[in-house]
């Protein structure tokens, strides 16, 4: 994903947007669900609860309940 804009909901939930370059119409299909399977496993892996998420044909919505122990920002990026 290329970009990313991220707005804090309250002090445990995040909403996130990832896009593609240039925001092409390149989530579709096959890809899409394989980028849902991937966020799933790594929300699953870090103890994150996925709220919410909606995959567009050039972009991504998802609303993340981050455990306080863990910063907004690391999450997203590490």
């Amino acid at each position: 994903m290329h970009g990313m804009k991220m707005e804090i909901c309250n002090n445990k939930q995040a909403r996130s947007l990832f896009t593609s370059k240039f925001r092409q119409d390149t989530i579709y299909g096959k890809l899409r669900k394989k980028i849902g399977s991937i966020i799933r496993d790594l929300c699953r892996q870090k103890g994150i609860e996925l709220l919410e998420g909606h995959a567009m044909p050039d972009h991504i919505h998802l609303c993340l309940s981050i455990p306080p122990k863990y910063g907004v920002s690391n999450t997203i990026s590490g």
